[in-house]
């Protein structure tokens, strides 16, 4: 069966699933009532200052605008990260740990396998620091000003 781009429901909704890309370019112009972003650590984020106006505009219209982010986390920012300790999201994290689908045998031998930062982003769903940063994030923000 050919993937499908467009689906048109019988009460007139349409669902698009459309790539972003790099920059979020062939996307704009659209209005939406309800984003769902897959894997949504890893947009960049010239992608969600093309996606963000959209929600808007049917947030003020319709009270809708919605999103709902899945993904593994990738880092300490970006619009997920943000989006995660916001108030104004609700969220839930599942660790594959707590995951009855995933044996623990096969974790265990991914735990041998990988980092400890690296099972820990992939496989317990954490927030870690870049893999290769010298000083924690956490660090750097306290000891930086920024100008508004």
């Amino acid at each position: 069966m050919p993937t499908r781009t467009t689906i048109v429901l019988k009460n007139g909704s349409k669902i698009y699933s459309l790539p972003a890309g790099k920059t979020g370019y062939f996307i704009r112009g659209f209005t939406l009532d309800l984003l769902i972003a897959d894997e949504a650590a890893y947009i960049p984020e010239i992608v969600w200052n093309a996606i963000i106006p959209m929600i808007a505009v049917s947030a003020k219209k319709s009270g809708l605008g919605w999103i709902i982010l899945l993904s593994t986390p990738f880092g300490k920012g970006g619009y997920f990260w943000t989006s995660f300790h916001d108030d104004n999201f609700r969220q839930w994290h599942i660790s594959s740990e707590d995951c009855p689908r995933i044996g623990m045998d096969f974790l265990r031998k991914e735990r041998s396998r990988m980092s400890k930062l690296e099972y820990a982003q992939e496989y317990r769903g954490d927030f870690v620091d870049e893999f290769n940063q010298l000083f924690s994030t956490e660090l750097i923000m306290r000891c930086s000003t920024f100008m508004e």
